[in-house]
């Protein structure tokens, strides 16, 4: 069957179109509203997160500049002890130096004074077999001269 097209049935399937063109119209409105305000959400988020991440950024280079500084410092303290402790090495090895040449020649005067000690020693040890000697001799010459006389000790 084929149904006749009256102009009040095209009148109402018009309006039937309309009410659906406008129904999809409102709708596809309401979705970018939606969409565009997710979007605006969202770049209110970003910015909010962009200028949270500024912040920690700003905050952390703070803190790095701060504790560039304080190592800074305590490096200029360091190479100051190393400079003390340097000119404190040099006195210190100079004195050594000093003391160590003074060393050498009581090494040396003691060295000089043991031969001189030893020399004296063995002289003084010849002399003492000369003399030694000698009054053995003139022991043995006495006790001739007694035997001789006839006197007995």
């Amino acid at each position: 069957m084929t149904e006749r097209w009256t102009e009040e049935t095209l009148d109402r399937f018009a309006a039937t179109v309309a009410k659906a063109i406008q129904a999809n119209n409102d709708a596809i409105q309401s979705n970018s509203d939606a969409i565009a305000a997710s979007i605006q959400t969202n770049n209110d988020a970003i910015a909010a997160q962009s200028q949270s991440l500024k912040d920690a950024i700003a905050a952390q280079a703070q803190a790095l500049n701060e504790a560039t500084i304080a190592s800074n410092e305590r490096l200029t303290r360091i190479e100051q002890l190393v400079e003390s402790n340097n000119r404190f090495l040099e006195a210190f090895t100079h004195r050594v130096d000093r003391l160590a040449e003074r060393i050498d020649r009581l090494t040396q005067t003691t060295e000089e004074v043991v031969r001189q000690i030893a020399s004296t020693t063995s002289t003084t040890n010849q002399d003492r077999m000369d003399v030694t000697t000698r009054l053995s001799a003139i022991n043995r010459k006495v006790d001739a001269i007694a035997n001789h006389l006839g006197v007995n000790q």
